[in-house]
């Protein structure tokens, strides 16, 4: 029997959408693999067929089967590095960095590394000359040094820096692209020049004075082949934000037509991610959001086929002891049976949960995968047996279903 069958589930209603809400179900098994990090990635870095466990000063290589001791590779990005006058590597990188994604970047079809560091903060202590800026390690593919560039910087001069970090190739030219912003209040696109070169040009393609950007996900939203934006923003202080998409115009050009999901609930972290939760083949949005003094919420906000229109704000979980929101949903099919659920790590909870989707986006069972608040974590196929599972700091929490 599996693990999500062992709950007892409660219904209850929750706005336009029912929850399903069981005792807590046993953890997911989790074992020790080696070394430990804050924020981590799961991706194949050296092409061998097992994803690895990628942060900014190493990667651990996967042995094979999940368990063991996965060896810790330096990346080299942790010592003071230059590049074309640009200082792009520092002793301290690890602790400035505040976006943070892995992509193909320059199309080799290995995963590379996209940061964007923190401002004058000066609990951090982010050099003069690296603050607010954007920078992409190149992964050679062996256990060699990654090559690193500087990308560009997000002006004015912030406190908390380039916040939030996508890749992806905006004008169909083959070269993925950066979209950065942050506390700037802006988003911008960075166009990939073709071959790896510092200080990329780039385009704004969306300014608030009020609002920074806090979280971004990509998507081709509205089937015209190109990839659109979606994204949260919030006040500096808090108190009010936004939840927003930027549909793109199919031409290298600034302002892109923008679209407003929701406004009062806000995200002060990275909360947002996209995927199809209905199985109607449009790409959804998801947000982990919280209204000051009141509660949090995990929103789902459907999309109704052309990225223009969307059908409200649809509440899947509403906490209401705190007013914390959970760390970035992922969007994916824990216990393939063919619907995307939702993984979440829910702050105010102090627990990871999964949502699973009874089948077309209007109930949903939560289930408790850990007890253990799994921030930063990363999900993958970590021992090659077809289901989804999680990596945080140095462990791994295997995915039951299998």
């Amino acid at each position: 029997m599996k693990a999500r069958e062992l709950c007892l589930r409660v219904a209850l209603s929750l706005g336009l959408v029912t929850l399903l809400a069981g005792a807590a179900c046993a953890d997911w098994a989790n074992v020790s693999i080696g070394g430990g990090s804050m924020k981590r990635v799961l991706m194949d870095v050296d092409g061998d067929g097992y994803v690895d466990s990628l942060t900014v000063n190493y990667w651990y290589k996967n042995p094979g089967t999940g368990a063991g001791s996965w060896q810790a590779i330096p990346t080299g990005w942790n010592q003071e590095v230059w590049n074309g006058g640009y200082q792009v590597g520092h002793a301290n990188i690890a602790t400035f960095i505040d976006g943070q994604r892995v992509g193909d970047v320059n199309g080799d079809g290995l995963p590379d590394m996209v940061i964007g560091t923190m401002g004058w903060d000066s609990a951090v202590g982010v050099p003069t000359n690296m603050r607010d800026s954007i920078y992409a390690a190149i992964n050679p593919g062996t256990q060699g040094t990654w090559s690193f560039y500087y990308i560009g910087t997000l002006t004015p001069a912030t406190e908390d820096g380039a916040e939030a970090i996508e890749i992806g190739d905006m004008n169909n030219d083959g070269h993925p692209d950066i979209i950065a912003g942050g506390e700037n209040h802006q988003v911008r696109w960075y166009v990939n020049p073709g071959t790896m070169s510092n200080n990329w040009s780039y385009y704004t393609l969306y300014t608030n004075p009020y609002y920074d950007t806090e979280g971004m996900a990509l998507t081709d939203f509205n089937s015209d082949g190109y990839l659109d934006i979606a994204a949260t923003s919030s006040a500096s202080l808090g108190g009010t934000g936004s939840t927003f998409v930027l549909l793109n115009p199919k031409s290298n050009t600034g302002n892109w037509p923008c679209y407003t999901l929701d406004t009062g609930l806000y995200s002060c972290m990275e909360t947002i991610a996209v995927g199809d939760l209905d199985g109607d083949d449009d790409m959804d949005v998801i947000v982990a959001v919280r209204k000051p003094f009141v509660s949090s919420y995990l929103v789902w906000y459907k999309n109704n086929g052309d990225g223009t229109s969307w059908s409200g704000r649809n509440i899947m979980d509403k906490l209401t002891f705190t007013n914390l929101e959970g760390r970035q949903p992922a969007i994916v099919d824990v216990d393939l049976d063919g619907y995307n659920d939702v993984i979440c790590y829910r702050k105010d909870s102090g627990a990871t949960l999964w949502y699973k989707n009874n089948g077309n986006g209007t109930s949903w069972v939560k289930n408790q995968i850990t007890v253990n608040a799994l921030d930063y974590y990363a999900i993958g196929d970590v021992d090659n047996d077809g289901d989804i599972d999680i990596i945080c700091g140095g462990r791994w929490y295997k995915n039951p279903t299998n």
